[in-house]
């Protein structure tokens, strides 16, 4: 069962507010009442106050324009930032050209095998270019590599060889 209990109101409360006020004073229920800030229809506005109010929003404006511009830099620098996408991005493509190149040459390589299997012609040229064979009655003349020109673009020949003398001893030199 519930109870009831009274509550009386002191007489100087009862009186009306004191100026400047927009709530009584109450004790047993207090309230968040505050001084207005706003002065009261044709009266000056107070010069501390308004000094005041603007400081407060100039510091907030101050903060939130401090904590805007460290995200902004935190999201381009930062380790997960957008200088690092783009790097990143740059780096995959890297690769990716890198891994296209890689299968292109696989891919040729895999040609050349299945020719070098099956194509009498392949067979016969690898063995003439790369393995130096000739077929009978064929005669095969030695061109020097193009790295053994000299400056003039003439062609620059070893020493020859000494000659050996009969008994297999090198011949002496002049």
């Amino acid at each position: 069962m519930a109870r009831i209990l009274p509550f009386r109101r002191r007489r100087e409360e009862a009186k009306a507010p004191r100026a400047g006020w927009d709530a009584r004073v109450d004790e047993l229920f207090p309230s968040d009442a505050r001084p207005a800030d706003e002065p009261l229809p044709g009266r000056e506005p107070d010069p501390e106050i308004e000094r005041k109010r603007r400081a407060r929003r100039l510091a907030v404006l101050f903060v939130l324009v401090f904590v805007f511009v460290l995200g902004c830099a935190a999201t381009a620098f930062g380790s997960q930032g957008w200088l690092e996408l783009r790097r990143a991005r740059a780096e995959l493509a890297t690769l990716t050209a890198e891994v296209e190149a890689r299968q292109a040459r696989v891919e040729e390589l895999r040609r050349e095998v299945q020719r070098l299997r099956t194509d009498p012609t392949t067979i016969a040229r690898v063995a003439r270019e790369d393995l130096g064979f000739a077929e009978p009655g064929e005669i095969t003349i030695l061109l020097p590599p193009s790295d053994r020109r000299g400056p003039n673009g003439k062609v620059w020949l070893p020493p020859p060889a000494p000659k050996r003398s009969e008994r297999g001893s090198e011949a002496p030199r002049d």
